[in-house]
């Protein structure tokens, strides 16, 4: 798997085509691995590389100052992430100025530069200045690059259904994405 960081101030180079799922994915459960498997399915009808677009640190660390607790480490989302079968994953350096970055910024100093065919995020997804970008300006931003946007339902990929919080506990396994590594 290729590796690409990047900072807000400095351009991404990537060659070839992707299609690609942008989010924290911070425990690459079930809901992620959904994510991955469109982003697979995409890239074969279109004959792009699958791409992983995510970010470092944790974005509510820094938002927050505080150090979060995570289901897996990033070195361990990382080999889980190749173990997926994603060709690559850009992974972007979350500062306070990404932080205040506007959608608008965020959408052409990030997105624009990845010749993207497909991209796919959840419907929860929030990015630039106070998160004032979210699943729906994701979507109108790449209709303006006339990408398909037929997968933006605003819904979760199980079966079509939002997510609802759990009425009780559920057990890691029945959440983590079949055949982790991560014990």
């Amino acid at each position: 798997m290729e590796i690409v960081y990047f900072d807000i101030n400095d351009p991404i180079e990537i060659n070839g085509s992707l299609s690609a799922c942008i989010g924290y994915f911070d425990g690459l459960h079930r809901g992620h691995q959904a994510l991955v498997n469109k982003v697979k399915e995409e890239a074969k009808k279109n004959g792009s590389r699958t791409c992983l677009i995510t970010f470092f640190p944790d974005p509510k660390d820094v938002i927050t100052n505080t150090k979060n607790k995570h289901i897996q480490d990033f070195d361990t989302r990382l080999k889980i992430i190749e173990s997926m079968g994603i060709d690559v994953c850009v992974i972007g350096h979350f500062s306070i100025e990404l932080c205040h970055t506007s959608k608008d910024d965020f959408f052409n100093k990030v997105l624009m530069n990845l010749n993207l065919k497909c991209l796919v995020c959840g419907f929860d997804f929030h990015y630039a200045d106070k998160g004032s970008g979210n699943y729906e300006t994701l979507k109108h931003n790449i209709e303006r690059l006339n990408l398909d946007i037929s997968h933006f339902k605003g819904q979760a990929w199980n079966k079509g259904i939002r997510y609802k919080k759990f009425s009780k506990s559920q057990p890691l396994e029945t959440i983590l994405v079949e055949n982790s590594t991560y014990r």
